[in-house]
């Protein structure tokens, strides 16, 4: 029973990554701390879910449109929380360390803080620059763990730790939210990998 369902979910997987047609499926680069292995042992359902590659519906990115899907479900799930997008360069190198002139564009949008975490981070790295922008991103991961380690809001912890860093086509991303599984799948609409 076992060997059929991981044949399954790798022909899943397989199929999935010719969405967008190609062959390359999105490159997983989650890190990991001594923080992240020691956050709670009850993990939701979500966390332990896997992730199947979705079918891409756009030839060209569209980073906004995948951001406003994500976070009309977040808003469902957390109505009290309060969001900001981030739009200026020295906002970027001030929250996040990154420069600006690493990046084509990038598109974020985070929380406050009163309410837990809830943070989607969308670069387009310049040519060349995608193993900067990727070691950047794990280094914000890393420290969003950090941050919260004794604030445990909303799951604010588990959320840290299960948060993720990968590289999909031309983009750079880290999810920081309860449901990584289901945002993911929501980006694989609107980012061509």
């Amino acid at each position: 029973m076992k060997r059929f369902f991981v044949a399954t979910l790798a022909a899943l997987m397989v199929l999935g990554a010719a969405g967008c047609g190609q062959s390359k499926a999105p490159l997983a680069l989650e890190s990991s701390s001594s923080a992240m292995e020691d956050a709670s042992s009850a993990n939701t359902a979500a966390n332990e879910s896997v992730y199947v590659p979705g079918e891409c519906i756009v030839s060209e990115a569209e980073p906004q449109t995948a951001l406003e899907e994500i976070y009309t479900a977040v808003r469902e799930e957390y109505p009290l929380m309060e969001f900001e997008d981030v739009t200026d360069t020295a906002l970027l190198s001030t929250l996040y360390g990154i420069s600006a002139d690493s990046l084509d564009s990038f598109t974020i949008r985070r929380s406050n803080g009163k309410f837990g975490i809830s943070d989607v981070l969308i670069l387009q790295p310049k040519e060349g620059q995608t193993q900067t922008v990727l070691t950047a991103l794990e280094k914000v991961q890393q420290d969003l763990v950090r941050q919260v380690e004794n604030y445990d809001v909303y799951d604010a912890v588990e959320i840290a730790s299960q948060s993720m860093v990968f590289q999909q086509g031309d983009y750079v991303i880290l999810l920081a939210l309860k449901d990584n599984i289901a945002a993911r799948q929501i980006l694989d609409k609107y980012i061509p990998y």
